[in-house]
């Protein structure tokens, strides 16, 4: 009974979508088949410059799973630029992804303490990963359910 609680206290969360940020397609591709199989729509990119350029163009609330170490702009940056702007701060969460302790990123771990980012550490499990996004999509503030929805619902 307490597993039903949980998924349905994440059921609403589920109406964000996770964009994944790491260079490495394996972890892509593993993280998209997780989130997809628990309910997430995802974007993807596999440097920090696309991310940047997802971020700053998408209109709905984003969870972030970030990888730190990045091409052309690496995690630490990418949340960094998050931090200045207000938009990126509030209407995304963040799970930043590391094979490596947070403590031995001293400016990083400031930024996610400041974005209340979580972090995964690598490697990561199917449970790891679900549970990390939903705690995080849970922070966000959700889209309503638009009014047909609720009508449909209500019917039943």
């Amino acid at each position: 009974m307490a597993h039903e609680e949980t998924s349905s206290q994440h059921a609403d969360a589920r109406q964000a979508t996770v964009l994944i940020v790491d260079d490495d397609a394996d972890i892509r591709d593993l993280a998209r088949e997780i989130l997809r199989d628990a309910g997430y729509r995802t974007l993807e990119a596999a440097d920090g410059v696309s991310a940047l350029e997802i971020m700053q163009n998408h209109t709905g609330h984003l969870v972030v799973l970030l990888d730190i170490l990045l091409p052309q702009l690496d995690g630490a940056s990418l949340l960094g630029i998050a931090a200045r702007n207000h938009h990126m701060a509030v209407s995304n969460a963040y799970v930043l992804m590391t094979g490596k302790p947070i403590v031995a990123f001293p400016v990083l771990r400031q930024l996610a303490a400041q974005l209340g980012a979580l972090i995964l550490p690598k490697p990561f499990d199917r449970d790891a990963l679900i549970s990390a996004v939903n705690r995080a999509a849970a922070s966000l503030r959700v889209q309503p359910i638009p009014p047909q929805e609720q009508r449909s619902q209500m019917g039943k």
